[in-house]
């Protein structure tokens, strides 16, 4: 560690970064979070915080420089909301360390062919699922589902009622909680 890095400080990057937050206080560190909300609960737990309307990169960097410069911030942990950023991981790599998940994995990850491959080589079951439009949903209930692939926390997803954008996979509905 160099010595002009104040021990202690984490940064988090996320949509909402209050639970990571309150994790990093709960371990003995001082967050200095960056997300979408800064809410109340937000702010009880960080440091020092900044709200920013993106992650994507151009919201980023103010944000990000500010921390560096003035918290000599070295490590950071991103949470969930880059899945329509990725270029913005890249960035943080180039500029601090990143503790968890390399941008590389996060990226590869976004690619859900490759993901639900991944998941029936390791024989981890899921819905069923299909990268063409299902013809069996003419039914009173639905029995597909419509998601984006580029979706993040369930937002997006809709039942398939025969009609979907390009940029979306299909699941099985599963009945149950």
């Amino acid at each position: 560690m160099s010595s002009s890095v104040i021990p202690g400080y984490l940064l988090i990057i996320a949509g909402s970064a209050r639970m990571a937050a309150q994790a990093a206080v709960g371990a003995g560190l001082k967050p200095l979070v960056i997300d979408l909300f800064a809410d109340l609960d937000t702010q009880q737990y960080a440091e020092a915080f900044c709200r920013v309307p993106s992650l994507a990169v151009k919201h980023l960097i103010p944000a990000v420089d500010f921390f560096i410069e003035r918290y000599a911030v070295a490590h950071a942990i991103y949470g969930s909301g880059f899945e329509y950023y990725p270029e913005s991981l890249y960035y943080l790599d180039k500029h601090m360390t990143l503790l968890g998940n390399s941008p590389d994995t996060f990226a590869s990850l976004q690619n859900k062919q490759d993901f639900f491959a991944a998941l029936s080589s390791l024989a981890i079951p899921y819905p069923d699922t299909s990268f063409n439009a299902p013809e069996d949903n003419a039914h009173e209930e639905p029995v597909w589902l419509v998601k984006p692939l580029q979706g993040q926390g369930g937002v997006g997803i809709k039942y398939y009622f025969g009609n979907a954008d390009a940029s979306v996979y299909w699941q099985k509905y599963q009945h149950g909680t």
